[in-house]
């Protein structure tokens, strides 16, 4: 009798992490699936020498001072970036990032941020050993729907991180 309490317990735990964990094929409760190797919210990447998460999106409507097109709001993304390196390693909003908002391209804003108010921008060096966390901003749709980052550890260089939201 307490092996079957301890399979149907078990099974029960199981069951809950699975329904709060996120889907292992990349898909959203939405039903979007994100390609291959898409790190969502919250996951921790690791390529070139340095980690990076996304740690929010911050959906803006604009300021008196920088208003998005007619149809369109400003998204800005956190991310941590830590360099494990023992050099420093450059970022740039306008170099090390590209954006998609549902497959669609959108660049790299200005405008969004000045939008950005207490929050850093990725522009500098990330010192050796060292980690920043700041924002980069797009222009998007209102009514998007998914937005993917490509996050270039080394302007230089293709490879890139992708990262995926999911609008709430």
């Amino acid at each position: 009798m307490k092996k079957i309490l301890a399979l149907l317990l078990s099974g029960l735990l199981a069951l809950t992490a699975a329904a709060c964990a996120p889907k292992a094929d990349g898909t959203t409760s939405s039903g979007y699936s994100f390609a291959e190797g898409t790190y969502l919210k919250g996951e921790t990447a690791e390529a070139a020498g340095c980690t990076a998460v996304l740690k929010q999106y911050i959906q803006k409507a604009g300021t008196d001072t920088a208003q998005p097109e007619e149809g369109k709001v400003f998204l800005l993304l956190e991310f941590r970036i830590d360099n494990l390196t023992d050099a420093e390693m450059p970022v740039s909003t306008l170099l090390s990032f590209k954006g998609r908002a549902d497959g669609e391209t959108a660049a790299v804003s200005t405008k969004a941020l000045q939008t950005r108010g207490s929050y850093s921008t990725l522009d500098g060096t990330v010192p050796a050993g060292g980690a920043t966390t700041g924002v980069v901003g797009f222009e998007v749709p209102e009514d998007w729907k998914v937005f993917e980052v490509d996050f270039y550890p080394d302007a230089m260089k293709a490879d890139a991180l992708c990262f995926g939201v999911e609008k709430k």
